[in-house]
C-alpha cells in the first residue's frame, strides 16, 4: 500500500456481480493518474501482461477484453502500472469497472506514494579537513521525485555540534534560519515545497570539539510522503597548533647563526609524530639545524630528502599539550640565496593541522660595490659620471640608487649602462632626493653590473665636495652608502666684445678688447689674464674701463712670448660681470680681414684655465631685418589662440643674438614659438626697459643674405582686450637694428550662460501657456553697442517682451522683423504693460548680468520645443541657445465596459477568483504620442499575465500581446504612435489577483512621452474560492473505521480572500443522529442542527484567510448500517465565496480478535531450526473474499520457505510466496522482502491458524516478526510471537605495533565473522592481568588502525587483578564481519614478548578466547655536553660528557659506536673527568665502546660517562660523525654532536689564539715586499706570499683588509713572477672590507706552496706599520699580517709677504700652507738653509698663535721648539720671518726642509724675487759742450749686479728730437749706441749696473726754442 514515486505498483482486484455479465466489461483509471503505460492480467506476471489503451475523448486508459466476464463467483485480476510522478500522498485513483446494463464499481484503492530525494553533491567549507570550532558550511545540491507538500525538515545529532545549526536556501548564513534544539538532534523545518526536482540547501554548523578525526555525523532530510535520506559527510576535525614568539631576531644575514625561542600550544594533546619542517634550500648546510627545550642543550635535526626534520618525540615524550605552553630553541642559519621576508617553519603532529609559521625576520641579502669618478677633477658646470660597479650575494632585479644630493646637484640626474648621455634615463627627484631606478638589471653574485650615475655638481662648490651620499637599496638587501669624493674647478664665463679702435694722433692706432666675465664661483687668489702676442704689439695694459691712462701695465714675459696682467686686486664673481679692458697696438688700419692668433687665457687658483681668440677686425656697416607676417585667424574669439606666421629677411648674415620679443601684456601671459609647427619652444618672459616681454631665443638659426627665415608664433590673445589687438613683434640680432612689425589681429567676445535659464512657472507646459525665462549671462568683455535678441515668430504666440527684473511690469517689447522677434537691448521702450513708457538701454559686463523674457508658446508637437534665443553685440560672436522646454498633452476616456467569460460587455461585473476580466477603453489624445506609449498594471492587484491589444474589434485569443513584467507592475509597450487625435480602442485583459475577494480596486495607468498618466479604476467585484484541502484530510482515527465508531474529520482550510462565518452541511442518512454530532475551531465542541434530512452546522466565529489556515474538527458516528464508503458530499457556504464541497472516502471495515499463541519448539531456538507458530484467532464478521497473512521477510530463511495451514501439519500446509514491496525510507531494514500467505478465509466462529518458518542463519536476539492479517472490508490484525535466535562467532586478531616501548601503548585489533549480529548493548571483552605489565587499557569500536587520538576512547576496569572488563556501553560489537581494537599501555619493568589472554561476552553468541602477542622494546634518554668548544682547531683534543638513562632496565649488550674515520687515534670512555680511561675496540671501521661490564643499567638510574678523542687531521668543517647507543631490546640512539673543525695557515707553528673564529697573527713576513717594507705613502707596494695550510682548504678561500687601509682597490696575481698584468681586482667585501675572493682560482694545501702577490696604495692618511691584512677560507682560522711601513708625504705650498719681489734688504714673512694626508706623531722640525739668510739677522717662526726662534746648527736655522703637528686642523701652517740675503737680485733659491718621525723630509723653494735698487747718487755732471752737442755725465751705484737690458728713460722736452739721443761709457759721441724715440720720451738700454758703481754719458742736442734751461730728469727702471 506504500509506493515509491516512478516505480511501478501493482493492484490485485476480486470482483464479483450479482449476476454474469453480458458484454462491455471494461477498467478504467484517469490519464493524468497514471505515468506511462498500464497493464493488466489474470495472474500476478507483468511479463504476459495485455496493454490498456487511451479512449478516443483521450481522458482515459481503458482496458477492455473480450474474455473479461464477471459474475457471482469472484474474479481476481491484476493492474501493472506506475503512478503520476507528481503524485504525492494517498493516490485514490479512481479504479472504475463497467458492463453494460451495470452501474459502475468505483475503487479508491488505499495506495500512497512517497518522494524521494538524493544528495548529488556535496561541498563542504572552508575544506573537509578542519580546524577545532571552525563554522563549516555544508552545501547539498540535491534532487528530487518532485515538490513536496508539508512537514519537510532536516535532523543532525546535536551531540557532535556545538553553537547553533542554521539553514538556509541562499549561501548567506546572515539570512538564515536557526534550527530548533532537541534533545539529541538539532531539527532545521524547512519551508513547505522546499524539495523540488532540484535544489540546494545550505547548512552552517560548528563541529564539536569532543570529537576529533572523523567527524561521522548524519544529516537526515525527512518530509511528509518522502522517503528518509541520510548521508554522513565526509569531514576530518583536527586540533591546531599556536606558536608565540618569545625571541626572534628582526634581522638575520645569511650564514648567520641565530636561536629561535618559541612557545607552542595545543588545541588537544598530541601522542606522536610532534616535528618541525624546514624546507632543505632555504638554509645554510654550513651551520647545523638543531633544536632543544634548553638553549644550552640543542640537539641536531636530521636531513631527510627536500627537508630538515627535528623530531620533539625524539626527547619531548608528552608532545603537544592542550592549554599548557611549552617552550622550544631552533638554532640555525639562513643560506646566501634566501633574502627577504623568511622563509616558513611547519609544526606537525600527527592527527594535527600543519602550523605553518614564518618568523618575524628579514633577511637582506648582500650587496659589493666598487666607484670611480669620471672626470676627475671636473670643471665646475660640467658633467660627472660616477662609476658603480656591483654584484650581488643573490640575484636581485629591484636595485635603486638615492642620491641625497639636493645641495650638492645642479639640475637633473641621469644614469645608465655607460656613458652615453644620449640614452642616459632621468632619475626621479622627490622630497630632495633623486632615485635612480635599476629594475631592468638583473644583479648576481657571478658577474660585476656596471651603471653610470651623471650629475651636475653644485657649480658654487669648488675644490673637495664630500657631502654627496649614494644610497644602493634592493628588496630584502642591506643596503649600503657610498661616500664619492668630487673634485671641481671653477671656471671662468667671459663675454668678449668686438675690438674697439680708439683715435690716434700718431701714425700707429690704439685698440682695446673689452671682456665682461664672470665665474661659477668667486675668485679668491692667482687672478691673472695671459695675452699671447701674436698680432699684436707692445705696450700692454689693462684695466676696469675705457680711460687708457688709468690703465695698468701688463709685464712681458719672453719665455712665454705673452704678456701677463696681475689681476689680484679684483674678484671675480658669478653674479655681476666683471669688466675688463686690454689696450695693445692692433694691425695697420688698412687691414680689414679678421686676423687669428691672439689668446687671451684667464687664470685664478683652483680654476680651470679659460682661453678665447678674438677676431681682431671691426665693424663697416649696419644691418637690418625685414618681417613679414601673416595670422590665422585673424578674428580670434577671446580665450582661444592665434597663430601668428613670420617670413624674414636679412640685409647681411647674423652669427648671435638672435631674438624675437612680444609685449607680454598682449597676451594671456604666455608665448610658444616654432621653426615647423611640430616642435614648440616657450618664450620666457623677461623685463626689458619698463615693460615686461616675452623673448624667443631663435638664436639657432642663423640669418642670412637671400635667404628667407620662417617662424611660427602661437598665443592667447589678453582675455581684457576685446576689437583690434595691435600686438608689436620685434626682431633683434647683434649687429642689427631692432625691426618691428604690428599684424593686423581682431578679437570677438563671448557670451557664456552662467547657468540654465529658469523657466516659470514649469519646464513642463501646454500649448499657448505664459512663461517666463530668466537667464544669468557673462561676457568677456564689456558690450559697447549692437545687444540684441532674436527669436524665431513661429515658435511664439503673440508679442516678446523682456526685462532687467522679473516681472512683466515695465517690460520692453520686442519688433517683429521677418520672421524673427527682435528684442534691441540697446534701444527699446517699455511696453504697454508699464504704466509710464520710457526709454531702456543694456549692456552686459564681464560681471553677471540678469535679464528675463516673456514668451506665450506656440507648438504643434510634444516633448522638447526647438525654441532658440540668439544674443548680439557688435564685436562679439552670437550666441544660440536652446532653453529645455517640454510640451505635454493628455487622455480622455469617452466610454469604457468590463466583461468575463460567458457575460456581456457592462460598465460593472461580478465574477470568481481565477477569471479572466477583458477591459475595454475608448480613449481619445489630446495629441499624437510620439513614443513611449505604455499601460501599467500593478503586480500585486493581479494574477499572472496581463495581455493588451489595440483593435476597434474586440480581438482573439491569438491577436493579444503580453505585458512585460516587474517586481512592482505589468507594464503593456503599446506601438510608438499608436495614441493619436483619433479614437483609440484599447483592450486589457487581466487575472484579479487571487486573494481579492469584494470590489477590485485596480488602478490601470495609461502613460505616453509628454503626456499626462491617465488612471483608470473598472468596477469589477470578485467572489472568493475556498481551498479545502489545503493540508490533507485528517480522520482520527482513520478514514477506515468500524462500524459503530466514532469518527472525527479535520478540515485545513485557506481561501483566495478574507471572509468569516459561513455554513457546514451534509445528509442525515450518513450519520447515526442519535449519537453526538458536533463541530469545534479547535476549542470547545459545538452541536450541530439536524433536521430531516439535513445536518446544519453554524460555523460562527470562523475566519477565512488567504495567509493563515482555518481549522474545522467535526465528530459523528457512520450509520451502522451503512457498509463501505460512506456516501454523499460535506458542503462549505461562506458569504462572497463560492460554495465548496468536499466527499472523503469514509471506509467501514470488521476486525479480529486473538485468543492465545502457540509457539513449538519454545521461545528460544537455534539456527536453522524450524519453528512453528499457532494463532487462535475470532473474528466480527464473515469473509466477503479470501485474505491474506503478510509478515517481512528479513529475518526468515527465505530458502527453505514459510508455509500455512488450518493444521498443525506443515506437510497440509500452503506455501506463502515472497513478494518485493519497496522500502519506505528507515521504516524498513534494509532487507525489505515481504512473505505473503494468501487465500485464507475466516468466519464468525472461531479458527486456527498455523504459520511455519526457520530464522535467517545471520539472525541472533528476539525475532523482530510482525505477522498482519488482511481482508477485504476487515481492519488489519497485527501480532508479533515471543521468539529468540542464539547465534555463533569465529574470531581472529593483530597488534599493532607489534613491538612498543614502556608507558607506551599497543593496539591490538579483534576481528571477526559471525552468524549474526550482536543486539546487545552490554557487550564486554575480558582481558587478562599481566601483573607488572599492562598498567592501563582502553578500547575502541570500528576505528581503523592506526589509531587517530591514543587516550580517548573508553577505559577498561581491573577486576579483582584478575582480569580486565571493558565494557561495550550503547554500542552493538559483533557484526557479521566486525571489529574493534584494545589499546594497552605498558610499565618500564616490562620487555620482551607478551601473551594477553581475551575473551567476549556478547548477548546471544559463544564466548570463543583468544590469546594477542606484543614485544615490549626500550630505548634511551641521553644527554651530552660538549667539554671542549664546538669549533676547534685541527689537531685539537675533544671531550664529551655524556648521561645516559633508559626507558627500562636494560638486559645486556650495552655499548658506545663511533665511525673510526672521524678518530685521528683511539677513542677512550672513562666514568671519572680526570682520566682518558679505557680505549674503545676498533670493530669492522667502527669504535666500540662496551659498557656490559657495568652490569644492567635500571631505568631509575642514570650513567655518566666522558668520551675523549681527537679528530682525524685531514678532517675540516662540520665532523658529521654520529654516535650510537645500542642495547638488547633497546632502540639505538643516534646523535651527532655539533663538532666544527677548522684548519689554520702556516701549519708548522703553534697557532695563537685557539678560538677558531679570532685572528692569528703569522709568524713570518712576506717572502718578498716591493720596493722595500718602508715605503712612501701614496705607493705601489707589492707583497708576495707562498703559504702552505693543516689541511686541504674546500673553498671560500680568500684574502681581506679593511677598506681604511687602502687607497682605491686591491689586485692580487697568482703569476709564479709576479707579473701585475695578470691581476685579479678585488670586490667590495663584508661592511667595511675589501675581499679578494679565491675561492675559484686557490686552494690552500698542506703539502704544496702557493703562491699569491698582492698589490695596493696604502692608505695616504695613516702612517706607521699597516695592516693587517687577513687570509682566510671555509673553516679556516683566519691569519693576519701587518704587511708595510708607509712614510707620510708633506705638500707645502708656500705665501710671501708684503710682496714676493721685496727689495734687497727687506725682511719677509713666508707662510707654508702644510697638507698632510696621515697626521704626524712627533719630532717635527722645520730646517732652513743658512746661506740665503742675511747675516746677523734673527729667524722666527709661529705656529698658530705661538712664536718662536730658531736656532742654528750645521749651517740651517732648526725650528723646532714650538711643537707643531702634520694632518692636524690647527696646524697646518707655519709662519717664518727672515731677511734675504742683501747680495741677492731676482729670485732667491733658498731651502725650507720639514721633517717628522715616519715622513719623508719635504723640502720646499719659495718664490722670493728680491729686487736691487739704486743708491742715490748726485745730479748729473755737463762733461762737455761741442758746438750744440751736449754730453752729461751721471754716475750709478746698486744694491746688486744687475743681468743687463736696463733702461734709462729721458724727457724730450729740451731735446732736439730729430736729431735722437746717445749714450756711451766713455763720453765719446762715436763710441755712442742710440736711443729709441717711444711717444714723448726716448728709451736708453743695453747697459748693466752693480754695486760698486758705473758712469754713463748722454748725448743729445737742446732744443734752440729753449729760453730756460730745464732740468734733465731721468727715471731709472
Amino acid at each position: 500500500v506504500h509506493g515509491v514515486a516512478g516505480q511501478p505498483v501493482v493492484l490485485r482486484y476480486t470482483i464479483s456481480s450479482p449476476a454474469l455479465t453480458m458484454g462491455g466489461e471494461m477498467i478504467s483509471i484517469p490519464v493524468n493518474k497514471v505515468y506511462g503505460n498500464l497493464t493488466w492480467n489474470w495472474e500476478n506476471n507483468l511479463n504476459q501482461s495485455r496493454p490498456c489503451s487511451i479512449d478516443a475523448g483521450g481522458n482515459y486508459l481503458v482496458c477492455a477484453n473480450t474474455t473479461f466476464s464477471f459474475g457471482p463467483n469472484p474474479t481476481n485480476i491484476w493492474l501493472f502500472f506506475t503512478p503520476a510522478i507528481d503524485t504525492l500522498g494517498a493516490w485514490n485513483g479512481p479504479v472504475t469497472f463497467s458492463a453494460v446494463g451495470f452501474c459502475d464499481g468505483i475503487s479508491h484503492p488505499p495506495l500512497s506514494v512517497y518522494g524521494w530525494t538524493r544528495v548529488d553533491s556535496l561541498v563542504v567549507s572552508p575544506s573537509k579537513i578542519l580546524e577545532t570550532q571552525t563554522r563549516t558550511k555544508l552545501t547539498f545540491r540535491m534532487s528530487g521525485s518532485g515538490t513536496s507538500k508539508g512537514k519537510e525538515h532536516i535532523s543532525i545529532d546535536s551531540s557532535r555540534t556545538q553553537d547553533t545549526v542554521r539553514w538556509s536556501t541562499i549561501d548567506n548564513e546572515y539570512s538564515s534560519y536557526l534550527c530548533d534544539s532537541g534533545v539529541d538532534e538539532w531539527l532545521c523545518p524547512l519551508s513547505t515545497g522546499q524539495y523540488k526536482p532540484s535544489f540546494t540547501i545550505y547548512i552552517w554548523v560548528t563541529p564539536s570539539t569532543t570529537f576529533l578525526g572523523p567527524w561521522n555525523t548524519f544529516v537526515s532530510f525527512n518530509a511528509e510522503y518522502f522517503m528518509e535520506t541520510v548521508i554522513m559527510p565526509n569531514i576530518t576535525i583536527l586540533p591546531i597548533l599556536t606558536v608565540q614568539s618569545v625571541s626572534v631576531p628582526k634581522i638575520a644575514y645569511p650564514e648567520q647563526s641565530i636561536l629561535l625561542e618559541l612557545t607552542i600550544k595545543g588545541s588537544a594533546n598530541s601522542t606522536r609524530g610532534d616535528s618541525v619542517w624546514f624546507r632543505k634550500t632555504d638554509y645554510s648546510p654550513s651551520v647545523p639545524i638543531r633544536w632543544g627545550v634548553d638553549s644550552n642543550y640543542l640537539e641536531p635535526c636530521y636531513d631527510v630528502g627536500l627537508n630538515y626534520i627535528c623530531f620533539l618525540n625524539v626527547t619531548w615524550s608528552q608532545g603537544y599539550v592542550r592549554k599548557t605552553e611549552r617552550k622550544v630553541f631552533l638554532s640555525f642559519a639562513y643560506s646566501n640565496t634566501t633574502t627577504g621576508r623568511a622563509p616558513i617553519i611547519v609544526f606537525r603532529a600527527e592527527w594535527f593541522k600543519d602550523l605553518k609559521y614564518r618568523p618575524d625576520t628579514v633577511i637582506p641579502g648582500l650587496l659589493y660595490n666598487t666607484m670611480e669618478i669620471v672626470p676627475y677633477p671636473n670643471n665646475c658646470g660640467g658633467a660627472v659620471w660616477i662609476h658603480i660597479g656591483s654584484r650581488t650575494s643573490t640575484e636581485v632585479s629591484t636595485m635603486k640608487a638615492s642620491l641625497s644630493a639636493s645641495q650638492v646637484v645642479e639640475g637633473s640626474v641621469f644614469w645608465y649602462t655607460s656613458m652615453n648621455e644620449a640614452a642616459a634615463i632621468p632619475c626621479k627627484l622627490c622630497d630632495r632626493t633623486y632615485t635612480c631606478d635599476f629594475g631592468v638589471l638583473t644583479y648576481s653574485p657571478y658577474t660585476i653590473v656596471d651603471t653610470y650615475i651623471r650629475l651636475i655638481p653644485n657649480i658654487k662648490q669648488v675644490g673637495f665636495i664630500t657631502n654627496l651620499t649614494i644610497l644602493l637599496q634592493a628588496d630584502n638587501f642591506e643596503s649600503v652608502t657610498l661616500n664619492p669624493t668630487l673634485y671641481q674647478r671653477g671656471a671662468f664665463f667671459p663675454r668678449a666684445y668686438p675690438i674697439v679702435y680708439l683715435p690716434s694722433d700718431t701714425q700707429t692706432a690704439t685698440a682695446y678688447l673689452k671682456y665682461a666675465v664672470r665665474t661659477c664661483v668667486p675668485t679668491v687668489d692667482g687672478e691673472r689674464v695671459i695675452i699671447s702676442l701674436n698680432n699684436i704689439q707692445e705696450p700692454i695694459l689693462w684695466g676696469t674701463s675705457e680711460d687708457l691712462f688709468v690703465a695698468k701695465s701688463c709685464p712681458v714675459n719672453s719665455k712665454l712670448k705673452a704678456a701677463i696682467c696681475d689681476i689680484q686686486n679684483l674678484t671675480i664673481t658669478p653674479d655681476v660681470d666683471s669688466l675688463l679692458y686690454f689696450f695693445f697696438i692692433p694691425p695697420a688700419l688698412n687691414e680689414t680681414i679678421a686676423l687669428k692668433g691672439t689668446v687671451v687665457t684667464f687664470q685664478a687658483n683652483n680654476f680651470t684655465d679659460y682661453s678665447n681668440e678674438p677676431a681682431l677686425s671691426y665693424f663697416v656697416d649696419v644691418l637690418g631685418l625685414s618681417p613679414r607676417a601673416r595670422v590665422e585667424p585673424v578674428y580670434v574669439p577671446s580665450g582661444q589662440s592665434v597663430l601668428v606666421s613670420y617670413t624674414v629677411a636679412a640685409t647681411g648674415p647674423s652669427s648671435t643674438g638672435e631674438t624675437v620679443a612680444l609685449r607680454q601684456s598682449k597676451t594671456s601671459g604666455s608665448m610658444t614659438w616654432s621653426l615647423d609647427q611640430i616642435t614648440w619652444l616657450p618664450c620666457p618672459p623677461q623685463q626689458i626697459s619698463k615693460y615686461s616681454y616675452l623673448v624667443c631665443d631663435v638664436s639657432s638659426i642663423d640669418y642670412a643674405v637671400g635667404v628667407l627665415q620662417r617662424f611660427y608664433f602661437k598665443f592667447v590673445p589678453a582675455l581684457d582686450i576685446i576689437g583690434e589687438l595691435k600686438p608689436t613683434f620685434e626682431f633683434r640680432a647683434d649687429g642689427f637694428q631692432v625691426s618691428k612689425n604690428t599684424p593686423f589681429v581682431y578679437v570677438k567676445g563671448r557670451f557664456v550662460v552662467k547657468s540654465e535659464p529658469i523657466i516659470l512657472p514649469t519646464q513642463t507646459v501646454r500649448n499657448r501657456q505664459p512663461i517666463m525665462l530668466a537667464y544669468r549671462i557673462a561676457t568677456t568683455g564689456n558690450t559697447t553697442a549692437g545687444e540684441k535678441v532674436r527669436i524665431k515668430t513661429s515658435a511664439v504666440d503673440g508679442d516678446v517682451f523682456w526685462n532687467t527684473e522679473a516681472t512683466s511690469k515695465g517690460s520692453m517689447i520686442c519688433g517683429t522683423y521677418g520672421d524673427e522677434k527682435v528684442c534691441d537691448l540697446d534701444n527699446s521702450i517699455t511696453s504697454e504693460y508699464g504704466s509710464t513708457a520710457k526709454d531702456q538701454r543694456f549692456k552686459f559686463t564681464v560681471s553677471e548680468s540678469d535679464i528675463y523674457f516673456f514668451i506665450t508658446l506656440n507648438f504643434m508637437q510634444l516633448g522638447p520645443l526647438p525654441i532658440t534665443l540668439r544674443f548680439e553685440a557688435v564685436g562679439f560672436e552670437t550666441l544660440p541657445h536652446q532653453p529645455d522646454i517640454y510640451a505635454l498633452g493628455n487622455f480622455t476616456v469617452v466610454d469604457d465596459q468590463v466583461y468575463s467569460w460567458n457575460t456581456f460587455m457592462t460598465p460593472s461585473l461580478t465574477t470568481r477568483t481565477g477569471d479572466l476580466v477583458f477591459v475595454h477603453l475608448h480613449l481619445r489624445p489630446s495629441g499624437m504620442s510620439i513614443g513611449g506609449e505604455s499601460v501599467i498594471v500593478p503586480k500585486s492587484k493581479v494574477t499572472g499575465p496581463v495581455y493588451w491589444f489595440i483593435s476597434d474589434q474586440e480581438p482573439t485569443a491569438r491577436d493579444y500581446f503580453v505585458c512585460e513584467q516587474n517586481q512592482l507592475s505589468h507594464t503593456c509597450r503599446l506601438p510608438k504612435n499608436s495614441l493619436g487625435y483619433s479614437n483609440t480602442h484599447l483592450w486589457i485583459y487581466f487575472v484579479p489577483s487571487v486573494d481579492t475577494v469584494g470590489r477590485l480596486n485596480l488602478p490601470i495607468g495609461i502613460n505616453a512621452d509628454w503626456f499626462d498618466e491617465y488612471i483608470y479604476l473598472p468596477d469589477v467585484t470578485v467572489l472568493g474560492v475556498l481551498n479545502l484541502e489545503a493540508e490533507p484530510l485528517k480522520a482520527s482515527p482513520a478514514l477506515v473505521v468500524t462500524s459503530g465508531e466514532q469518527i472525527s474529520l479535520h478540515w485545513t482550510i485557506n481561501s483566495t480572500g478574507n471572509a468569516s462565518n459561513g455554513l457546514l452541511t451534509f445528509a442525515v442518512a450518513n450519520v447515526n443522529k442519535d449519537k453526538p454530532i458536533q463541530w469545534s475551531l479547535g476549542g470547545s465542541a459545538t452541536p450541530c442542527n439536524v433536521n430531516a434530512s439535513i445536518v446544519t452546522c453554524n460555523l460562527t466565529g470562523a475566519s477565512w484567510s488567504s495567509n493563515a489556515m482555518t481549522h474545522i474538527w467535526l465528530w459523528f458516528t457512520p450509520n451502522e448500517t451503512l457498509v463501505g464508503l460512506l456516501p454523499g458530499p460535506f458542503s462549505f457556504v461562506i458569504p462572497q465565496f463560492v460554495p465548496a464541497r468536499h466527499a472523503p472516502l469514509i471506509n467501514v471495515l470488521a476486525k479480529h480478535t486473538l485468543i492465545d499463541t502457540l509457539i513449538r519448539p519454545g521461545t528460544t531456538v537455534f539456527v536453522g531450526q524450524r519453528t512453528e507458530v499457532r494463532f487462535n484467532l475470532a473474528s466480527s464478521g464473515d469473509s466477503v473474499g479470501p485474505h491474506t497473512i503478510h509478515f517481512l521477510a528479513k529475518d526468515l530463511d527465505d530458502v527453505v520457505g514459510v508455509r500455512w495451514g488450518y493444521t498443525k501439519e506443515e506437510a497440509d500446509a500452503n506455501s506463502c510466496r515472497l513478494f518485493d514491496v519497496p522500502s519506505l525510507g528507515f521504516s524498513f531494514v534494509p532487507n525489505n522482502l515481504t512473505f505473503v500467505c494468501e487465500d485464507v478465509y475466516f468466519t464468525k466462529e472461531r479458527r486456527y491458524i498455523h504459520i511455519f518458518f526457520s530464522p535467517k542463519p545471520t539472525y541472533a536476539g528476539p525475532l523482530d516478526l510482525d505477522i498482519t492479517f488482511s481482508g477485504s472490508n476487515f481492519r488489519d490484525f497485527v501480532t508479533t510471537p515471543n521468539i529468540t535466535v542464539i547465534a555463533q562467532s569465529i574470531t581472529r586478531w593483530f597488534v599493532s605495533p607489534s613491538t612498543i616501548y614502556p608507558t607506551e601503548f599497543t593496539r591490538i585489533t579483534i576481528y571477526g565473522n559471525s552468524t549474526a549480529k550482536s543486539r546487545s548493548y552490554l557487550d564486554a571483552v575480558r582481558v587478562g592481568y599481566l601483573s607488572g605489565v599492562i598498567t592501563d587499557l582502553n578500547w575502541e569500536h570500528t576505528k581503523p588502525y592506526p589509531a587517530d587520538v591514543r587516550n580517548l576512547g573508553n577505559w577498561c576496569n581491573l577486576v579483582s587483578n584478575l582480569f580486565y572488563r571493558c565494557v561495550m556501553q550503547g554500542m552493538h560489537y559483533f557484526g557479521y564481519q566486525w571489529l574493534m581494537t584494545l589499546d594497552i599501555k605498558v610499565s618500564q619493568m616490562a620487555l620482551g614478548p607478551q601473551i594477553l589472554p581475551v575473551s567476549f561476552e556478547s548477548e546471544y553468541f559463544e564466548d570463543k578466547p583468544i590469546s594477542p602477542t606484543f614485544t615490549v622494546m626500550g630505548h634511551w634518554n641521553v644527554k651530552y655536553w660538549m667539554e671542549t668548544p664546538q669549533r676547534i682547531l685541527s689537531r685539537q683534543l675533544v671531550k664529551l660528557h655524556l648521561w645516559i638513562n633508559p626507558s627500562g632496565n636494560t638486559v645486556g649488550g650495552e655499548e658506545i659506536v663511533y665511525p673510526s674515520w672521524a678518530v685521528s687515534d683511539q677513542l677512550y670512555w672513562s666514568l671519572n673527568n680526570g682520566t682518558l680511561g679505557e680505549v674503545c675496540e676498533d670493530v669492522d671501521g667502527n669504535k666500540i665502546c662496551s659498557l656490559e661490564k657495568l652490569g644492567p643499567l635500571k631505568y631509575t638510574d642514570t650513567l655518566e660517562i666522558w668520551l675523549t678523542f681527537t679528530p682525524t687531521e685531514t678532517l675540516l668543517g662540520p665532523l658529521n660523525a654520529t654516535f650510537a647507543i645500542e642495547g638488547l631490546h633497546m632502540d639505538p640512539y643516534v646523535f651527532n654532536p655539533e663538532i666544527t673543525i677548522y684548519g689554520y695557515l702556516e701549519p708548522e707553528r703553534i697557532p695563537s689564539p685557539f678560538d677558531p673564529l679570532l685572528p692569528n697573527k703569522f709568524e713570518s713576513n712576506p717572502v718578498g715586499v716591493l720596493p722595500s717594507y718602508t715605503i712612501e705613502s701614496g705607493q705601489l707596494v707589492r707583497l708576495h706570499y707562498i703559504l702552505r695550510a693543516t689541511t686541504t682548504s674546500q673553498g671560500g678561500e680568500f684574502i681581506q683588509i679593511a677598506r681604511n687601509q687602502v687607497t682605491g682597490i686591491i689586485w692580487y696575481s697568482l703569476d709564479p713572477s709576479g707579473d701585475e698584468r695578470n691581476f685579479i681586482a678585488c670586490a667590495d667585501g663584508p661592511k667595511g672590507f675589501y675581499r679578494c675572493d679565491l675561492s675559484t682560482t686557490v686552494t690552500w694545501f698542506r703539502n704544496t706552496d702557493t703562491n699569491i702577490w698582492i698589490y695596493m696604495h696604502p692608505n695616504t692618511a695613516l702612517v706607521g706599520e699597516q695592516g693587517p691584512l687577513y687570509f682566510g677560507a671555509t673553516y679556516f682560522q683566519t691569519s693576519m699580517d701587518k704587511h708595510v711601513n708607509v712614510l707620510g708625504v708633506l705638500d707645502v705650498h708656500s705665501n710671501v709677504e708684503p710682496t714676493y719681489s721685496p727689495l734687497s734688504g727687506e725682511r719677509v714673512k713666508v707662510t707654508f700652507d702644510i697638507q698632510s694626508a696621515g697626521k704626524s706623531i712627533g719630532m717635527e722640525t722645520l730646517l732652513i738653509n743658512i746661506s740665503g739668510v742675511q747675516p746677523n739677522t734673527e729667524v722666527k717662526y709661529e705656529v698658530g698663535n705661538m712664536e718662536d726662534i730658531c736656532s742654528i746648527a750645521n749651517n740651517s736655522f732648526v725650528c723646532q721648539r714650538t711643537p707643531f703637528k702634520f694632518g692636524y686642523a690647527n696646524s697646518s701652517q707655519v709662519s717664518v720671518w727672515f731677511t734675504p740675503l742683501s747680495s741677492t737680485v731676482g729670485p732667491l733659491s733658498n731651502s725650507f726642509t720639514f721633517t717628522a718621525t715616519q715622513f719623508v723630509p719635504t723640502k720646499v723653494v719659495p718664490f722670493i724675487n728680491v729686487i736691487a735698487y739704486q743708491i742715490p747718487n748726485p745730479s748729473p755732471i755737463v762733461w762737455t759742450f761741442s758746438g750744440r752737442l751736449v754730453t752729461t755725465m751721471h754716475s750709478f751705484r746698486s744694491t746688486g749686479n744687475s743681468h743687463g737690458n736696463e733702461v734709462v728713460i729721458f724727457p724730450i722736452d729740451d731735446v732736439e728730437t730729430s736729431r735722437g739721443l746717445y749714450w756711451s761709457y766713455d763720453g765719446q759721441k762715436a763710441h755712442s749706441q742710440s736711443c729709441l724715440l717711444i711717444r714723448k720720451e726716448f728709451q736708453c738700454s743695453g747697459f748693466s749696473y752693480n754695486i760698486n758703481g758705473v758712469v754713463v754719458y748722454m748725448h743729445f742736442y737742446p732744443k734752440k726754442k729753449k729760453k730756460k734751461k730745464k732740468k734733465k730728469k731721468f727715471c731709472l727702471k
